[in-house]
């Protein structure tokens, strides 16, 4: 993020704080139908409500399907949060996943295999996402909260490195002085 000043860099996190607020109450809303006996529908879209199941635009393998919510946020317009549905079976740590072998798609020649998410994983995925939105939220707020005085107090000990700087320079030497400062602000703390 860069913003020109305070208050830019307060309004760029508050539209992320509200993008996050708004995923957090669409993933909240979605939901999961299931039959009158009350199992799960053959067809694993009806399953879920609040939220749509789509084919991974990006990649080429059976299972390979993503959530997505649609939401509005007011200043920001409609956004849109996804979450994957399926990783891949070599990096499975999860010992229930792992032992879900019915969930592993066949193996695509010169790919890696796919473990495609049934409703239990979803469920769980969509949870482990509102958790992470919240996290997100709380540290949105701590960080407007303090931006004001984590700002004016950087800004002033700035003032004072370059005001060190030019006298330690001299003031006729600019070539000195800009050579420095571009160094260390570029390249801190490997210069």
């Amino acid at each position: 993020m860069n913003a020109y000043n305070l208050d830019g860099i307060k309004t760029n996190l508050s539209k992320e704080l509200a993008v996050c607020e708004g995923a957090l109450n669409a993933w909240k809303n979605v939901t999961f139908p299931t039959k009158k006996d009350g199992s799960e529908f053959a067809v694993f879209s009806k399953n879920i409500s609040g939220a749509r199941v789509s084919a991974d635009s990006c990649l080429i393998q059976p299972g390979q399907n993503e959530l997505t919510v649609t939401f509005n946020v007011p200043y920001n317009g409609w956004k849109v949060d996804t979450i994957k549905l399926y990783n891949y079976v070599q990096y499975l740590k999860d010992e229930k996943q792992i032992a879900k072998t019915g969930n592993y798609m066949p193996i695509t020649h010169g790919l890696n295999q796919v473990y495609k998410f049934d409703l239990d994983d979803t469920k769980e995925a969509i949870k482990n996402r509102i958790n992470y939105l919240e996290s997100r939220i709380q540290e949105l707020k701590n960080s407007i909260e303090k931006a004001e005085t984590a700002y004016n107090a950087f800004k002033s000990a700035y003032a004072s490195a370059l005001q060190e700087l030019k006298e330690n320079c001299g003031a006729d030497n600019n070539t000195l002085f800009y050579a420095i400062r571009d160094t260390v602000k570029e390249r801190f703390p490997f210069c």
